[in-house]
């Protein structure tokens, strides 16, 4: 399936501190826009397979999905796919240097929808696209705080 929002956002912070940052998805609830908490399954190294569970809520519903990481390249591209009652889908992150500063890109599109999901999917052209610019832009604030990140 096709990206169904895709944004960027410069931060002046150096790509190997924002990937650092972006790389711990225990901290994601820091600067998410909805109620969320993600906890790793493991002790071992971050790194392709490494496996999370995140409880959430979203669209009024409570939510808990299964996260694992399927590309991991330090300091540039990381990938892990969310699977539970939505289906499953794709969460990109790139980092690049860009004015001294770093140009963060966040796609997210779906693997797979569970019916209702499908069914409701047009309406994510609607507000997803919204949200993921405003977790953007948190991100870049917590980033560019005294001590955030």
């Amino acid at each position: 399936m096709a990206v169904v929002t895709k944004s960027q956002v410069w931060i002046a912070a150096t790509p190997r501190r924002v990937f650092a940052y972006l790389a711990d998805l225990t901290k994601h609830g820091e600067w998410s826009t909805h109620k969320l908490s993600i906890e790793a399954e493991g002790d071992g190294p971050l790194g392709v397979g490494s496996r999370f569970v995140s409880h959430g809520e979203q669209f009024g519903q409570s939510l808990t999905d299964t996260l694992t990481v399927t590309e991991y390249e330090p300091g540039r591209r990381f990938v892990f796919e969310s699977a539970g009652r939505a289906g499953r889908w794709r969460h990109t992150y790139e980092v690049e240097t860009e004015r001294g500063g770093t140009r963060l890109t966040r796609a997210m599109s779906p693997a797979t929808l569970s019916p209702l999901v499908r069914l409701i999917s047009p309406l994510f052209g609607l507000g997803l696209p919204r949200r993921n610019a405003k977790d953007l832009e948190r991100l870049k604030k917590r980033m560019e705080s005294e001590g955030g990140g």
